[in-house]
């Protein structure tokens, strides 16, 4: 994207936000989810799947005695250490972020195209993957 563009962009969002004009929000609505994902990355940056660790990511505790639990990746690699009362459901909704990316991004995909688009992802495969990293993040 250009830079004229991302600054267009900016400034659509900078008075949507600033003064809620009804002529943006309008635009805003009938943009498809794709669109407005667009939107926002010629904002504030796409947030593309390279820039963090892949997953799975998976916690378990130091073994020292401490009340602490690490989120590690699949080599072993310590990636965060969780303290203090709200620990495990702290590390367990770290540990299934790659998880709820991958899930969000489907249905994103999913719904983007109408249910029948490029990618071959059934509506109960998306609903699935939403539900395995949910019980993930929840501990169940």
């Amino acid at each position: 994207m250009k830079n004229s563009e991302i600054a267009q962009s900016w400034d659509l969002w900078k008075a949507y936000m600033d003064t809620g004009a009804n002529d943006t929000e309008e635009r805003f609505n009938s943009l498809t989810i794709g669109e407005r994902i667009a939107e926002l990355e010629a904002c504030f940056g796409a947030d593309d799947e390279s820039k963090h660790t892949p997953g799975p990511w998976k916690r378990a505790g130091h073994g020292n005695g401490k009340q602490e639990l690490s989120i590690f990746r699949n080599d072993g690699k310590e990636i965060a250490c969780i303290r203090g009362e709200a620990q495990l459901a702290d590390a367990r909704l770290i540990a299934a972020a790659p998880e709820l990316l991958y899930a969000l991004r489907e249905i994103v995909s999913q719904i983007d195209q109408g249910g029948s688009g490029g990618k071959v992802f059934s509506r109960d495969a998306c609903i699935a993957a939403a539900r395995a990293a949910i019980a993930k993040a929840e501990g169940n």
